[in-house]
């Protein structure tokens, strides 16, 4: 026969489940205050029964009452934006056929107009019944994604100042420009005469005609060069990153920017190291950038009241950095000035 436990075991008996029972109130309130500081709730859903068991912050994220409403896979559905509802269930319903699980993002259209982007996860699992069920997480991404259309926006915004600029400064540009086009044409245009009058002799001069024609191909195609770097920098568009020839690009801007200096009797001399690496780079970015640098010189010099110089020189500083240098004989920066730049 056993003996009745006596009044200390009940009392310790007791103690230990109170003990017990604090500790897993504690547990629950930290992981309810965990999930709403992450904006994340977790779920179950027995499939066969159609009902699902969510924290209270998942019910929160989808904007449902469980004082109210019964927590379902239609309940939570309903709460799935129109747009983005199809491809959803189409999403689970693959994932439960297959017994799998799944990881989704869409939109929540809420009561009001509410939208909510969220991050949706679904794991598979056979429960004790033997039934299909999943266990899964809902996060509210939304500050996240409105972040990053934010970013877009501003980037966007970025791109449409850089355009202006680049448009403001080529119209300050076309005289200068509209010479350095009307050179090759002109001089084209000659080359063409002389092979056309060399072939029309009584004995053409054939020699002379394929050097005219020679000599007409290298200047359209100096034009139509000088046509395509304009139209680069009219170009609107966002930053694309390519692998670039610095030398090159440095030699297309000290050649487009030739009248514009020679306009002040400025002359242009590069001074450009020999196997540079190629870099990856915003080619209208640098060629802005260059622009800019290469126009603030020759304002500099432009009021001397003698030639003046800008020199352009590139060359490896280090083994992962590519130097590129502006320099003038402009009057400098004047000292007072230094505290505002």
């Amino acid at each position: 026969m056993l003996d009745a436990p006596g009044p200390q075991c009940v009392q310790d008996g007791i103690d230990d489940r109170r003990r017990a029972e604090d500790a897993l109130r504690r547990s629950e309130a930290f992981l309810a205050e965990a999930q709403r500081l992450s904006h994340t709730g977790s779920w179950r859903w027995d499939v066969s029964a159609g009902k699902v068991v969510s924290s209270k912050e998942c019910f929160g994220i989808f904007g449902v009452d469980p004082e109210i409403e019964e927590g379902s896979y239609t309940s939570f559905m309903e709460r799935v934006h129109p747009e983005d509802r199809r491809k959803v269930e189409e999403t689970v319903s693959a994932a439960v056929n297959q017994k799998k699980g799944w990881e989704l993002e869409c939109r929540l259209l809420l009561p009001g107009g509410v939208i909510k982007h969220i991050y949706y996860i679904g794991h598979f699992r056979v429960s004790e019944s033997g039934g299909v069920e999943y266990i899964g997480t809902v996060m509210d991404v939304t500050e996240l994604r409105r972040g990053e259309e934010e970013r877009e926006r501003l980037r966007q915004a970025l791109a449409d100042l850089a355009h202006i600029n680049r448009v403001t400064t080529m119209e300050q540009l076309t005289a200068s420009l509209a010479h350095e086009i009307k050179q090759p044409i002109a001089a084209a245009l000659t080359n063409a005469e002389i092979c056309r009058d060399g072939l029309a002799r009584a004995r053409p001069d054939i020699a002379e005609a394929q050097e005219a024609a020679s000599r007409l191909i290298r200047d359209v195609t100096r034009a139509s060069n000088i046509i395509s770097r304009i139209g680069s920098l009219y170009k609107k568009s966002l930053p694309e990153w390519k692998w670039i020839d610095l030398n090159e690009l440095i030699r297309e801007m000290i050649a487009l920017l030739q009248s514009e200096a020679a306009r002040y009797s400025i002359s242009l001399h590069e001074d450009l190291a020999n196997g540079l690496p190629t870099i990856m780079a915003d080619r209208v970015g640098l060629q802005q950038v260059l622009m800019n640098l290469m126009l603030n010189g020759i304002e500099a010099m432009k009021d001397m009241g003698a030639p003046g110089k800008l020199t352009i020189s590139s060359h490896q500083n280090g083994d992962d950095q590519l130097l590129v240098s502006v320099a003038d004989m402009g009057i400098g920066l004047q000292p007072e000035r230094r505290a505002n730049l």
